[in-house]
């Protein structure tokens, strides 16, 4: 297991992942571009598409992918993949197997739009159909980020 994570859970299906949220930003990471940026009065917040990982190894399978690292005061808040929609119910279910009954995604109350996402502590795990060929698979700080949102006010 990724110990970056301190989680009690076992999150072992995401360990492949390159990136780990809290880490802080490398601004020497020539495989990032610049998306979006947000700065004063507002906290610090940078949106990147990385180029560095096309593909993600999960659940014992590659999957092409567009990764997107969202930064919150230069720490990785966020790591939002869109992955082929095809992929979306083996997604589903391959997460809801992995974790513990009564931590399985679901709607999120607070979401205006169709999300199925799960808290384990200390990250959220989510996923999203799209609205083209894709859907977005998330991990996060925090569940439908309410820590930017305070931060934003």
């Amino acid at each position: 297991m990724n110990t970056n994570y301190n989680s009690k859970y076992d999150l072992t299906f995401i360990d492949s992942i390159p990136y780990v949220i809290g880490t802080s930003f490398d601004e020497n990471n020539i495989d990032l571009e610049l998306k979006h940026k947000l700065d004063a009065p507002r906290p610090k917040i940078e949106h990147y598409r990385s180029y560095r990982y096309s593909e993600v190894f999960l659940f014992g399978y590659l999957f092409e992918s567009i990764c997107y690292l969202h930064f919150l005061n230069d720490r990785l808040f966020t790591i939002d993949y869109s992955i082929d929609k095809k992929y979306f119910e083996f997604f589903k279910k391959s997460i809801n197997e992995a974790l513990p009954e009564g931590k399985r995604l679901k709607r999120d109350p607070h979401a205006d739009y169709y999300s199925l996402e799960v808290y384990v502590d200390p990250i959220a795990i989510s996923i999203t159909p799209g609205k083209n060929d894709y859907f977005r698979f998330k991990l996060s700080e925090a569940p439908s980020l309410p820590k930017i949102k305070k931060a934003i006010k």
